[in-house]
Parts: C-alpha cells; sequence; structure tokens
C-alpha cells in the first residue's frame, strides 16, 4: 500500500531541480532546518540561478537599493529595480530570516526603524506623493 510517507521520501530523493527540491523538504517534509537532508538542500538551492540573482544584486548596507518602486537608473544596472521586489524573490525561495542576505536586510530595517541610519528613499519621506523628490532632480 502507497503511503503519504512513500510519496514524500520519492519526491524528496527524485526532483532534481534545486529550487523546488529545498522547497520540498523545507515546507512539505517539514525537514529540521539542522538535518543533513535540509542542509543539503539549501546549500544546492544556493547554487542556483535564481538564489545568485539575489546575492549578486544587493547591496552592501543589505538592500536592493531603494525600498518601493525604485530607479530607471538603478534598472538598467540590476536585476531588482528595490528591495521590495528582491524580498518577493526570497519568499518565492522560501527563504528564511535565519538566510544570511535576509538576516542582513532585516539588520538594515532595524537600523532605519531605531533611526540609527537615515531613511533614503525620499519619495516614501514626502507627503507630497514624491514631488518633492522630482524637483530635485529638475532644478540640478
Amino acid at each position: 500500500m502507497l503511503t503519504l510517507e512513500n510519496i514524500i521520501d520519492f519526491l524528496a530523493e527524485n526532483i532534481s531541480d534545486s529550487v523546488p527540491k529545498y522547497i520540498f523538504i523545507k515546507e512539505v517534509n517539514k525537514a529540521d532546518s539542522s538535518s543533513p537532508l535540509y542542509i543539503n538542500a539549501y546549500n544546492d538551492m544556493k547554487q542556483s540561478k535564481w538564489y545568485r540573482e539575489l546575492a549578486d544584486d544587493q547591496w552592501e548596507n543589505g538592500s536592493w537599493g531603494a525600498f518601493h518602486g525604485g530607479d530607471v537608473e538603478a534598472q538598467k544596472r540590476q536585476k531588482f529595480p528595490c528591495t521590495e521586489a528582491a524580498l518577493r524573490r526570497a519568499r518565492e525561495l522560501s527563504l528564511s530570516k535565519d538566510d544570511p542576505m535576509i538576516a542582513k536586510c532585516i539588520k538594515l530595517m532595524e537600523r532605519y526603524t531605531l533611526r540609527e541610519e537615515p531613511y533614503p528613499d525620499r519619495i516614501e519621506i514626502h507627503k507630497d506623493k514624491g514631488k518633492g523628490h522630482y524637483r530635485l532632480f529638475i532644478h540640478h
């Protein structure tokens, strides 16, 4: 008789793409994050194109540029136009808050919240829906 456990074991052994395999092991199989099965799947997933794009685009401060919306020039230089878009990708990859990239981004957001670092998105700050932001560029 075929059991759910048999199906889970079969899929864990036969999913070949590293991203779906990691997501399956984490979300369906509910493997403990300290188990060899989880660790191997996580390390394999970190070699994927999808994870590497996130890692390669992350800025030194932990962001991926502007928080919302981004800017046109940044979109020409990097895969993710803003931090919000990068965090969506991280969620699609099922990354946890313990992933080094996500932890670094969380630390940045904590610094913003604690006012230890100024929040750089002028559009987010202005109550005039960004008009003040555009004036900075029109006159310079």
